[in-house]
């Protein structure tokens, strides 16, 4: 029996060695190996204390260089000759972390991988003394071979990652959109009342941009005053898409947005995290099987005062001439990096009626030919699609019932049968500023309007009060949807 009870100590003991100093995955995902039991003549008695060198506070070279006695093991000093050997080491109770042990009960780990795993659990890198649990599973090895289970090991103890102080000279971006030069570069404004928070609104004009950060001292304290590369803050990854992420100081990858258009760019310096947001009015886009075979991107215009800045969250609209059996999809920018949608089951039957609209595998596909108002809805609750008549109205001044008696008989547009033909203006009655417009259900007429200016028409959209174009008694207006284009006759 003794000996049974010893050669399965010698086998638990060999995935023990292995459990703690073999290979690891990348440490986001480590492996956790259930503790087993190592059998023996019994259990022994053990003692689990901090480690000399805790509590541990790194420096700036210590915090991804070295190693640290993170627990101590000390047997009863009759087992002279027994080594210990643990099984498991979790901080936290969930989060494995390779270790070595010495024979004397040193249990150490290297404080990069320590590091990392207090930016897990805490969603940080702040210099801040941090709260730890240590846990392990472990046993003691006689000199003849015999396997020992000993009591499961609980240690608290506390450390203080390393984070680079703030530059008092400020911080700048490089990047694509300045030739990665130090000319051009753009300042983060500081925040009033944190030194450690930085922010910069700026806008990109490309889709998929890249920069990094550089303090003032690295943008011109390498070689001949050019920039210190190697001092660059950015993503732990390159490039990084994922707008929200940690700051990193050593082999900083470029940070990238997605979008187009203004952003919001701020620094965490005390978390050392950064976020990129998107800081404009939201865009709308529409592509289909009209739209050059699903090559071209089409924007709507927003309804004035629906959109929500920072989001794609907002009400848009357009006027476009649908084929028979076409289908269409929408995005919040102009290509497939994500948010597309076509089909929406919140579609009123008011408009798959008119238009003959049905899903096909997503894509929004209209059954009847023919010019509609497209109306989209995008909200935290998900997309509609409306489409109505094409009815577009003179008002005002230059229309049937002028201020008073608006959008009635008399004032709508001739709508073209063709793809390629104009929308056509009753005759002014008046002279005065020419002012057009769709009207949508429960939308001022305002938000929607629009005026042909220098020959191309030109659409309010979340803009305030437009140039006024005059027309005179008797002139019409045409317009094409078609080519943006539209003149006064």
């Amino acid at each position: 029996m003794k000996k049974q009870f010893k050669y399965m100590g010698m086998l638990l003991m060999a995935a023990a060695f292995s459990a703690c100093e073999g290979n690891y995955r990348d440490w986001a995902d480590p492996q956790a190996n259930v503790p087993e039991t190592a059998g023996g003549g019994g259990a022994l008695e053990a003692s689990y204390a901090p480690g000399a060198d805790m509590p541990l506070v790194m420096n700036e070279t210590s915090w991804n260089t070295d190693s640290t006695e993170l627990v101590k093991i000390t047997l009863p000093s009759a087992t002279e000759g027994n080594v210990p050997k643990v099984n498991s080491l979790l901080i936290n109770g969930e989060h494995a972390i390779p270790c070595t042990v010495s024979e004397d009960g040193s249990v150490m780990v290297s404080n990069s991988d320590l590091d990392k795993v207090l930016m897990e659990i805490y969603g940080s890198h702040a210099a801040t003394a941090r709260d730890i649990t240590v846990s392990l599973t472990a046993a003691a090895v006689t000199p003849d071979g015999e396997a020992f289970s000993l009591p499961n090991g609980e240690v608290s103890t506390t450390v203080t990652p390393y984070a680079p102080a703030v530059d008092a000279d400020g911080y700048f971006m490089v990047g694509d959109y300045n030739g990665w030069g130090a000319e051009g570069a753009l300042q983060f404004i500081p925040d009033a009342s944190d030194p450690t928070l930085f922010t910069l609104e700026t806008e990109f004009a490309t889709a998929g941009s890249n920069f990094k950060v550089f303090s003032l001292t690295a943008l011109t304290g390498g070689d001949g005053g050019s920039i210190n590369w190697a001092a660059a803050l950015g993503a732990p990854v390159d490039p990084d898409p994922s707008g929200d992420n940690f700051l990193v100081w050593t082999g900083a990858g470029a940070i990238q947005y997605s979008g187009v258009g203004k952003v919001k760019i701020t620094l965490d310096l005390t978390n050392y995290r950064f976020k990129v947001e998107n800081n404009g009015i939201p865009k709308l886009f529409m592509t289909g099987s009209d739209h050059n075979s699903w090559g071209t991107w089409e924007q709507l215009t927003i309804v004035n005062g629906t959109g929500t800045t920072g989001t794609n969250y907002g009400q848009f609209w357009g006027i476009f001439y649908c084929s028979a059996l076409s289908e269409m999809k929408f995005a919040p920018q102009a290509g497939w990096d994500g948010g597309d949608f076509g089909w929406t089951d919140a579609t009123s039957q008011a408009s798959i009626d008119l238009a003959g609209l049905s899903n096909n595998g997503g894509n929004l596909k209209i059954g009847t030919a023919g010019w509609y108002i497209i109306h989209v809805t995008s909200a935290e609750s998900g997309n509609t699609v409306e489409f109505y008549a094409p009815t577009v109205y003179l008002t005002g001044d230059c229309a049937v019932g002028g201020w008073t008696t608006q959008f009635g008989t008399g004032t709508e547009f001739a709508v073209p049968t063709e793809a390629t033909g104009d929308f056509v203006s009753p005759a002014f009655v008046g002279a005065g500023d020419i002012r057009m417009c769709v009207v949508l259900p429960g939308i001022d007429w305002w938000k929607t309007e629009f005026i042909v200016l220098d020959g191309q028409i030109a659409y309010r959209g979340d803009g305030g009060d437009q140039a006024r174009v005059q027309g005179s008694a008797g002139q019409t207006i045409s317009l094409n949807f078609g080519t943006g284009t539209g003149s006064v006759q």
